[in-house]
């Protein structure tokens, strides 16, 4: 006989995606157990972009509208020159016929998470521990196991890693890739950027004639302005202002003055 605790789904891991898989289960009346390492979710800012085909899932989970009334839409592309020229913009409405959401939309991770959670919740079937870092999985007659650092271990008929790269070590599996070969610095600019670059699109590329080039990004409170970083440039460096106040004033002269 299959006992109750045995019939879940243990998911490890409470990000976007592992909330997502609780959600959607919970609807189609699958228990899960949620093991979260943090003791609350994750409010770093992480990502910054939805786009179409995952907007779509999004609208399809009822979630979509309380999103757009947080975030911010971008439905154009645009790629300028430092002294103002726009040499190509790619519109998104031209997607209209092909999804029910032409556009990106910008906004953190974290103002999605807390949506989803109290969606799971609400259906009766979500379960969420905090502070429950896991460090071994495994599956035996019963099912499949997770045990946590403190050396408690729980249940489930199924379990789904979706804690990053944690999963895959987990469960002794490879990971072919590699790192980003560069680095980035992600400043936060409270200006309007409209005042310095005049009809900038929301996803936005500046370009120096060397081929340099910083990316801004608009998002609900704040533009992200992501410079990449050369090498040979130590990470204490480029937290100076002295450092990064320079960049700007490269890439958008007209905020020279302006940079704190």
């Amino acid at each position: 006989m299959t006992s109750k605790a045995n019939s879940r789904v243990l998911i490890c891991g409470a990000g976007p995606v592992g909330l997502t898989a609780a959600l959607v289960l919970c609807r189609r009346g699958v228990p899960c157990l949620i093991l979260e390492r943090r003791e609350q979710l994750n409010t770093a800012s992480k990502a910054s972009t939805f786009h179409p085909p995952t907007l779509e899932i999004l609208e399809e989970l009822g979630l979509l509208n309380q999103m757009l009334q947080q975030g911010c839409l971008a439905d154009r592309i645009q790629y300028r020159h430092v002294d103002g020229t726009v040499f190509a913009e790619f519109n998104q409405g031209i997607l209209a016929n092909d999804t029910r959401c032409p556009f990106r939309m910008h906004l953190e991770q974290s103002a999605i998470t807390p949506l989803l959670l109290k969606n799971a919740l609400d259906t009766g079937l979500a379960e969420i521990r905090f502070g429950a870092e896991v460090v071994k999985v495994g599956t035996d007659a019963d099912g499949a196991w997770a045990e946590l650092k403190d050396g408690s271990k729980f249940q489930g008929t199924y379990l789904i890693g979706m804690d990053g790269a944690h999963s895959v070590g987990s469960l002794g599996l490879s990971f072919a890739g590699e790192d980003y070969p560069g680095r980035v610095l992600r400043l936060m600019v409270r200006d309007d950027l409209n005042e310095f670059l005049p009809g900038v699109a929301g996803v936005s590329y500046l370009y120096t004639d060397d081929h340099r080039s910083i990316s801004l990004l608009e998002m609900p409170d704040c533009w992200r302005v992501i410079i990449r970083v050369p090498d040979g440039i130590s990470d204490e460096t480029v937290m100076k202002p002295e450092w990064y106040s320079q960049v700007l004033e490269e890439f958008i002269p007209a905020c020279k003055g302006r940079v704190d």
